[in-house]
């Protein structure tokens, strides 16, 4: 961005007046003379010292100064909108991220609570084998499921230290800092409204406002070719002195100081079709940058409608899991109660446990992918989360 503000302060300075100046030493082996009638006079001298200042100032290029300004201004706005698309994206990126740490830790409650929930279940199984209530089998199931609730308690211990990570790298702390973050909360009935959410994100995505800033540069661009169409017309001054001393000030043949201005005009007649040529291939470009402007549209318009379908899904699934939880605790509850007065088997309390675990697994990953789709809404819609 300070690249472009300092590029539009140089276009800006290009328009006005500049002032330049040069200072010369040459020395001849003879003396200058003329020859009238056979007679030789001094003309000159062998020592020659001379300094000048010039004036310039543009008046008229073909309107290619103006032009290049407005593209520096353009570049500037380009540079401004650019940061703020970077921040979209890290925005969604940190929500995103928050969102599977958020699951990981949930996923490693729910396993915790499997662990110890088998965990009682197996002493329950010992006790009984040994009062020979229930057989040896009995006794194996409930040891491998509890080895295997261990095994996953484990690895989502592992995905919540990685998914913490990775949130800490993102917002630039160190990998190990210890992170709280707030339970993600079951959504309101949305009313989201899909036409009006469309026009949104067709205004406000950056991807757009770029794309149309590179379009209008592309038409400045055309237009900064034609300039040279036209003459290049500036009016100049120059003020000098010649001498034979080191200042410059002392002649003795010609005016030691002396001043002119003027008006110059520059004006190419004929370029091979070089102009001509550069003006076709901005024309082409344009036509590219327009045909991916209806792309980059039709592309927006369907990343709403896929969060909104992702957001109605997820929202069900949500209540659907929520209701799911309670029969599973219930169906758990009595089931182990059953088995403790010996009137079911080891295998229907793991089965038991196992709905239950599933149905709050279920219950949080609805909410992950809602707010995941929620993210990606307002990603869509160019909105900072």
């Amino acid at each position: 961005e300070q690249k472009n503000l300092f590029q539009l302060k140089k276009t800006k300075a290009e328009r006005l007046f500049n002032i330049s100046g040069s200072y010369s030493y040459t020395k001849l082996k003879e003396t200058p003379v003329m020859r009238s009638g056979g007679t030789e006079i001094e003309s000159g001298d062998k020592d020659n010292y001379s300094w000048k200042l010039n004036l310039v100032q543009p008046v008229f290029t073909g309107f290619a100064l103006e032009t290049s300004q407005k593209i520096s201004e353009t570049n500037l706005e380009i540079s401004k909108t650019e940061t703020k698309l970077t921040s979209l994206d890290l925005a969604w990126k940190i929500k995103k991220t928050y969102n599977t740490l958020f699951l990981a830790q949930k996923t490693f409650a729910i396993a915790d609570q499997t662990f110890l929930s088998l965990e009682s279940h197996k002493n329950d199984a010992e006790k009984f084998y040994r009062n020979q209530l229930v057989p040896y089998n009995d006794l194996l199931k409930a040891g491998v499921s509890l080895a295997s609730a261990e095994q996953s308690r484990a690895e989502a211990a592992a995905k919540v230290k990685n998914a913490k990570s990775a949130l800490n790298t993102i917002i630039g702390n160190t990998s190990d800092k210890p992170i709280e973050i707030e339970i993600l909360k079951e959504p309101e009935n949305s009313d989201f409204k899909p036409e009006q959410l469309k026009r949104e994100s067709l205004q406000k995505r950056p991807e757009i406002q770029l794309l149309k800033m590179k379009i209008k540069n592309i038409e400045y661009s055309k237009k900064l070719e034609k300039s040279f169409y036209y003459p290049q017309v500036s009016f100049f001054a120059q003020y000098e002195q010649n001498g034979e001393n080191i200042k410059a000030c002392d002649n003795d043949h010609k005016n030691a100081h002396n001043s002119k201005a003027g008006i110059m005009a520059e004006w190419t007649l004929f370029d091979f079709k070089k102009r001509s040529n550069a003006v076709s291939a901005v024309e082409f470009q344009k036509k590219s940058a327009m045909e991916n402007l209806k792309n980059i549209q039709k592309n927006i318009t369907l990343d709403v409608e896929t969060s909104l379908r992702n957001l109605n899904v997820a929202e069900k699934n949500i209540k659907t899991a929520a209701k799911s939880i309670e029969q599973a605790k219930e169906n758990f509850r009595i089931t182990n109660l059953q088995y403790r007065e010996q009137t079911t088997t080891s295998t229907e309390v793991l089965n038991a446990r196992t709905y239950l675990t599933s149905a709050k697994t279920d219950y949080y990953k609805a909410l992950y992918k809602y707010w995941n789709a929620d993210a990606d809404l307002k990603r869509s819609l160019g909105r900072i989360l």
